[in-house]
């Protein structure tokens, strides 16, 4: 990519403190907003942490022990 394509700058986020202004950060553990400088909590509405991921076997699924349930073909 030269200059002329530069990617579009990413659109940043703050979330900030009820209490005291500072930024909030996601805690992925308890599914909510932390302040790190006061320790207020708030709770992401209509966002439930959701299913979390499962690491499978690499070595088992090339040698093809991995149930077809647990197998995606992607063609391109």
């Amino acid at each position: 990519m030269n200059e002329t394509q530069a990617a579009a700058p990413e659109e940043e986020h703050r979330f900030p403190c009820d209490q005291c202004g500072s930024d909030l950060r996601f805690d992925p553990g308890a599914g909510q907003l932390t302040c790190d400088h006061c320790g207020f909590s708030e709770p992401i509405e209509g966002s439930p942490v959701r299913n979390t991921l499962e690491e499978l076997d690499f070595d088992k699924a090339i040698a093809e022990v991995l149930p077809e349930a647990e197998i995606e073909l992607t063609r391109v």
